[in-house]
């Protein structure tokens, strides 16, 4: 199910359907003249207003970059009198600085920075624009800062302050009772499955203490990309951040010393991209290139945490950032980042971009902190607020920000690489899969602060889970998501594994299933899950399957069931749309909106007023959530891409002829839209 923004469009009637989950309306009417086939709507879009920076059209990707400053401050968003690019060499890069005029402060790992004396970078670069010798294209060095609160309290721990009584818990590090997250995601249900142990994780930060008790043998590559050195003494933390990030992923757990890790038995590959809590794009641009073709590609690490964000990138600077996690997604790594720490909805980067695991940040309370991002671009929530970890100078701090949520998720990811087994698989599906697990395993709630909200907190139980939850309507997940329910329908859903298929061996009596709700006219039995028909409008409830020891969970909202699905066309109601396509292009089945140019809606009922039928939409089908089906022909004759939840989005023929999907509502009423494609 894909989740989108609501777009009401206002005729004869509304609804508002408010949850603690999503919400699944939209304020409507269709109505249909059917004596003139005249077909009015007034439509009230209302979109959240975000900061943006505009780029004229410009000649040139220089100009583009100088059009990018106009906006920003210099010393602050970026570096006044630096430009970076790419060279094979440093006698190339040198030939580079001499084109400028200018110095080549550093090259390292194929990225030279050059130094403009005596001017700003925006200068030099209008000047270049009529230089013959200056043709290689550079970028301004942008600042991104490391998403994290100064230390609230620093203590330190010596082995004998250890009380035995601490036994009684799950780790016997006596800070663990500090660590308030552990209980919170779950994690110490998920280590009966899996630690992180044979799993890598790389860490782009501020460096680590290398000699920190918590995470001494922890320490496996390091990188310093401001030097280009590989020495254990060039990654030492001299801002705290980056060993408080290591720390929550896979500080040592059992040893009688501070606290433990997310996943304490994964290895650290720190990648040091600053001394400070700005750091400079040049230098986390080296980290990645080390990471995807250079001598670190050899560490075939599993996972990346990237606790920094940034939001003044031109497009030519996002569009190469974007290169840099395409390679790592194909080499099998899944990336995670912070959000952000703006409270704002605006994307930051690199948790914007596709392939990265946008992480906003949640406090003890079960709210969403109050300084973090949040918005379309968030991918999961995770603690963050006042998080207890290893810091720099052998001691213990509670830091706060989206930099403590983000490597709690990548602590979860790397649990998830050992309980799959796809540690150093180097294979795009393992990150694919992977990422997927980690996204759709949440609690299903939805965290507010204010006006703002994020759905899902991260769960590690359900994470390393190995069985899903499939739904008669053809959807399976793993956890997390909250689908529409019908009233008035029953629902049914079985145990299978990640494919959909049944587990070999399993019986009725080994799956216990539960559901939690304000109402008793939701019940669920041996899978069956009825809503009554008196049950309300805009009921929550939250459904839990628990198989072999586990337990996952998903969360619902009770909505009028569909009893038509479809558009307006002239005179007419249709449930059907035909589109001619190319062999072999891919076509896009995510959104029917994209697809056929106007909306599907879902509508509970319809109404004859004299020559005018009106429909009441529940909602479009996009906002709703849907399930797109085929046959066998079609699975033979094309290539199809599916998301989490089993549904076909794309469809690629490599063969002519007629191909038919089927899109069933995800709310249990049976009720679908055909798509015909015919390829050419």
């Amino acid at each position: 199910m894909r989740k989108k923004k609501a777009l009401a469009l206002i005729l004869s009637a509304s609804m508002v359907f408010t949850t603690q989950f999503t919400s699944f309306a939209a304020e409507t009417t269709v109505s249909v003249n059917e004596t003139t086939a005249e077909n009015e709507v007034s439509v009230n879009a209302a979109a959240e207003e975000e900061p943006s920076v505009e780029l004229a059209e410009v000649k040139s990707d220089v100009e583009a970059e100088i059009e990018s400053l106009s906006t920003l401050e210099a010393g602050v968003d970026y570096v006044e009198d630096e430009a970076f690019f790419y060279a094979d060499s440093q006698e190339e890069a040198e030939k580079v600085a001499a084109s400028y005029d200018a110095e080549l402060e550093s090259f390292v790992e194929g990225i030279g920075i050059l130094k403009f004396e005596g001017e700003n970078v925006e200068t030099a670069m209008e000047s270049s624009l009529s230089s013959q010798s200056a043709n290689t294209r550079v970028y301004v060095n942008y600042i991104s800062e490391v998403d994290g609160t100064e230390a609230e309290y620093v203590d330190n721990f010596e082995s004998s302050l250890f009380d035995e009584s601490l036994l009684s818990v799950s780790r016997n590090d006596p800070a663990y009772s500090k660590q308030w997250h552990h209980s919170y995601i779950n994690d110490t249900e998920a280590w009966d499955t899996a630690t992180g142990k044979g799993v890598k994780v790389a860490v782009i930060d501020t460096g680590i203490d290398v000699d920190h008790e918590d995470l001494a043998d922890k320490l496996a590559g390091q990188y310093d990309a401001i030097t280009g050195s590989t020495s254990k003494n060039s990654v030492e933390d001299e801002v705290g951040h980056g060993t408080h990030v290591s720390g929550i992923i896979a500080a040592d757990a059992d040893n009688k010393l501070g606290g433990c890790g997310v996943a304490p038995d994964a290895s650290i590959y720190m990648l040091k991209v600053t001394n400070a809590r700005g750091v400079e794009l040049a230098n986390i641009f080296r980290a990645l290139e080390y990471l995807t073709s250079g001598e670190g590609k050899k560490w075939n690490v599993d996972v990346v945490n990237i606790s920094i964000g940034g939001y003044a990138l031109s497009s030519k600077v996002k569009e190469q950032y974007q290169k840099y996690m395409d390679n790592l997604a194909k080499d099998g790594v899944t990336v995670v980042a912070s959000a952000g720490n703006d409270s704002t909805s605006y994307p930051a980067y690199p948790a914007s971009l596709d392939n990265v695991i946008s992480v906003a940040s949640t406090d003890s309370d079960g709210t969403l902190s109050y300084f973090s991002n949040y918005g379309s671009t968030v991918d999961v929530a995770a603690p963050g607020g006042e998080i207890y970890s290893t810091y720099m100078k052998g001691q213990y701090a509670s830091l706060s920000g989206t930099s403590m949520a983000s490597p709690v998720v990548a602590g979860v990811a790397a649990l998830v690489y050992q309980s799959k087994g796809l540690a150093g698989s180097n294979s795009s599906s393992a990150s694919t899969a992977v990422s997927s697990k980690v996204i759709n395993s949440t609690d299903g709630r939805t965290y507010t602060y204010g006006s703002h909200s994020v759905t899902g907190c991260i769960d590690a139980a359900a994470a390393v889970n190995n069985f899903y939850i499939k739904a008669n309507t053809g959807m399976i997940t793993s956890a997390g998501g909250i689908i529409p329910v019908a009233i008035g329908k029953t629902l049914k859903f079985t145990v299978c594994d990640e494919n959909g298929n049944k587990i070999k061996g399993i019986k009725k009596k080994d799956v216990e299933w539960g559901i939690s709700t304000s109402v008793n006219t939701v019940t669920m039995k041996n899978g069956k899950l009825k809503v009554n028909k008196k049950t309300a409008e805009n009921t929550s409830l939250v459904l839990t399957a628990s198989y072999n020891g586990k337990s996952l969970k998903i969360g619902g909202v009770t909505i009028p069931a569909t009893k038509y699905f479809g558009y307006i066309s002239g005179r007419k109601f249709v449930k059907s749309y035909n589109k001619t396509v190319s062999l072999n292009s891919p076509v896009d089945l995510s959104s029917l909106s994209k697809l056929t140019g106007t909306n599907i809606y879902m509508c509970y009922k319809r109404q004859k007023q004299g020559t005018i039928m009106t429909y009441y939409p529940t909602g479009t089908a996009d906002s709703l959530g849907f399930i797109t089906t085929t046959n066998k022909k079609t699975l033979k004759n094309s290539s199809v891409v599916y998301n989490t939840y089993g549904s076909i989005t794309e469809f690629t023929p490599t063969k002519a002829g007629k191909y038919k999907f089927k899109c069933k509502a995800l709310d249990g009423s049976g009720k679908s839209f055909t798509v015909t494609l015919t390829a050419k």
